[in-house]
């Protein structure tokens, strides 16, 4: 039973990371080649900003009322009771129109001040407030549907749809079908059609059944939800704004410009992150139960687990960056070369949050997990300053050096804490190993290889896929060989099964 349900996880990990890459090659066609190639840096600046700004409005907005659903659901079932989406939707109305008003009420000195020198952001800013709302709606609709088990259609809008849709946007820009006007405004609707997308398919799956009246469940409820949406709204701000910050300061000290150069490293480097949402959403569970059970060493285990399993990954796609990055941003184009060095280091960071393993979701679910909001209330107090000096001193690479420092105290924190209480390590020496290894990698492909001169971007992309292939079998070889993780061997096993089983068919 045990292997059957390993199978299962692993199978499942292995087509969200699937889908998930995917998602991300549209992500990658837009972001590397349709936006510089159509739209000026400004304008394509302005694309991300209104993104992050919508994020941090619904942030705002919301409440932290998305969070009630899956922590009281339950009971609603049990009772058979029907009223807890609309009260949560009534709250998240409420949230939106009053930030909206408040938003008028100082948009002298929200938007005039910000938009000082960014004529353009002036000019589309009321989109923020139509981007905002509609993603507070998505997020509520998406937790509702994941807790009802109507999980796929979440993912898939999650991963995939919300980068292929701006991709078929671009494509008619590059036909010249419209301008910028119109597919800023197209682009502005994606939350919008994501939210009739979730409702088509609450709706056919008989999920949509509501009952507006208060419910003896949620009068007995209602405090603890209250007392417990207080607590989450903070964590739900503060984790909103740390993911923004950087955006946000780069556009005000240095211009919307410098802002399309930072989207594009940062977009390059996020790769590294792609292993870890999978592998963290599918441990979770597994976590909570072990706590549950008080299996302190089914948690250690999982929590090394997951730290070797991300490290491999993250490792990888950090090398294959490190020794393509040049030829990358030689396709991007010129004006694009400074974030070459922003990739890298902020490919240092994400490599060094990853290492840490699954340590958010362990405190989380266990009885510390108010510690979280320590923790991110640490890291966002750490960022807005040592952002801030670090922009103002070294332009839009101090975002990453700030990064890298911001995430190395709040990972040790998190490590530390879980030392100390469980004597839980999620460190090995063969990760260490294969850290120095790595960087041995990049060091003789940078040294030997960036100096080659090519005549067109076909020979470009022919050299970066040969040096992809020798990376990764220079990578691969001696971990397989080494037996650095189970998992990794265990996949290759049945890659090897699979293989022979086609030839002999």
């Amino acid at each position: 039973m045990e292997n059957e349900k390993k199978g299962v996880i692993q199978k499942q990990g292995i087509i969200n990371v699937v889908i998930t890459y995917v998602g991300f090659a549209f992500g990658f066609i837009n972001v590397l080649i349709l936006y510089p190639i159509l739209f000026s840096k400004e304008e394509f600046g302005l694309t991300r900003l209104y993104n992050d700004l919508g994020a941090t409005f619904s942030a705002f907005a919301s409440l932290g009322i998305a969070n009630v659903i899956p922590r009281f659901l339950p009971y609603y079932i049990k009772d058979k009771s029907k009223d807890l989406i609309p009260i949560v939707l009534l709250a998240a109305i409420i949230g939106s129109v009053s930030l909206i008003i408040l938003s008028f009420i100082f948009r002298e000195q929200i938007f005039n001040n910000y938009c000082e020198g960014n004529l353009l952001f002036k000019q589309y800013a009321y989109l923020v407030v139509f981007i905002g709302v509609f993603n507070v709606l998505f997020t509520i609709l998406s937790v509702y549907s994941n807790c009802s088990y109507n999980t796929n259609i979440v993912f898939f809008m999650s991963q995939f749809f919300n980068r292929a849709y701006p991709t078929l946007l671009l494509i008619c820009v590059y036909f010249k079908l419209f301008g910028f006007h119109v597919f800023i405004h197209l682009l502005a609707l994606l939350s919008l059609i994501q939210v009739i997308i979730i409702l088509i398919s609450l709706y056919k799956n008989d999920l949509l059944e509501f009952n507006f009246r208060v419910s003896f469940t949620t009068k007995s409820l209602m405090k603890t939800m209250f007392v417990f949406t207080g607590s989450i709204y903070l964590i739900v701000i503060i984790d909103s704004l740390s993911g923004s910050l950087q955006v946000f300061t780069i556009s005000d000290m240095k211009g919307i410009e410098t802002t399309a150069i930072f989207v594009v490293a940062s977009y390059i480097s996020q790769i590294i992150q792609i292993p870890q949402r999978s592998i963290a959403a599918i441990a979770t569970p597994i976590v909570s139960t072990a706590w549950l059970n008080e299996d302190y060493t089914k948690i250690q285990s999982i929590y090394r687990k997951s730290s070797v399993n991300m490290n491999i990954a993250g490792s990888f796609l950090f090398l294959i960056i490190c020794i393509n990055i040049q030829n990358i941003f030689t396709l991007i184009g010129k004006g694009y070369d400074s974030g070459i060095n922003i990739a890298i280091f902020m490919g240092i960071a994400y490599l060094i949050d990853v290492s840490f393993g699954i340590n958010n979701e362990i405190i989380s679910t266990s009885k510390y997990w108010k510690l979280n909001f320590i923790t991110h209330f640490l890291l966002l107090s750490i960022m807005i300053p040592i952002n801030f000096y670090f922009i103002k001193q070294f332009g839009a690479i101090g975002s990453a050096y700030a990064l890298i420092i911001s995430l190395s105290i709040y990972n040790i924190s998190r490590m530390l804490f879980l030392f100390i209480k469980f004597k839980m390590n999620p460190f090995t020496i063969q990760l260490f190993i294969l850290t120095i290894y790595v960087l041995i990698i990049i060091f003789i492909f940078n040294n030997f290889f960036n100096n080659i001169i090519f005549l067109n971007r076909f020979q470009i992309l022919v050299f970066v896929v040969l040096k992809t292939g020798i990376g990764i079998l220079l990578f691969f070889i001696p971990v397989i060989y080494f037996k650095v993780s189970n998992e990794v061997n265990d996949i290759w096993n049945k890659l090897k099964l699979k293989v022979a089983g086609s030839i002999k068919g």
